[in-house]
């Protein structure tokens, strides 16, 4: 079963996303990229999704956190803020997908089984 963390800092988001994934898929939230990064270090993990916007660090900061570390985790985005954002563009050649919201679990799920053709839940 593919491990995804979830990194929001609004709780309704986290528990939709273990709503929307925890039958398929082993899922943990967390509510900041600090506690992410925390736990991509100390457990292995297939798959991160994560919010852009968040106080402190954002997605953006997760994702060039993983990449200075040499981590190719694949990373999907969530935003409302669109993909033609230029943080957004700026990282997009380093994450595998970005997601606007709002989103539906088909679109979701479609993503996630693009990552991982051979592991289809």
């Amino acid at each position: 079963m593919l491990k995804i963390l979830v990194v929001d800092d609004e709780s309704s988001i986290r528990k939709l996303m273990l709503l929307l994934l925890a039958d398929d898929y082993d899922v943990v939230a967390v509510d900041a990229a600090d506690v992410a990064l925390e736990k991509l270090e100390t457990e292995h993990w297939d798959l991160v999704i994560t919010d852009y916007k968040m106080p402190r660090k954002t997605g953006i900061d997760l994702v060039v956190n993983l990449r200075s570390q040499g981590s190719r985790i694949p990373v999907i985005i969530m935003t409302g803020q669109g993909s033609q954002d230029s943080q957004i563009k700026s990282v997009k050649d380093t994450v595998a997908t970005v997601l606007s919201k709002p989103f539906s679990r088909e679109s979701l799920v479609a993503a996630i089984e693009t990552l991982f053709p051979a592991r289809l839940s």
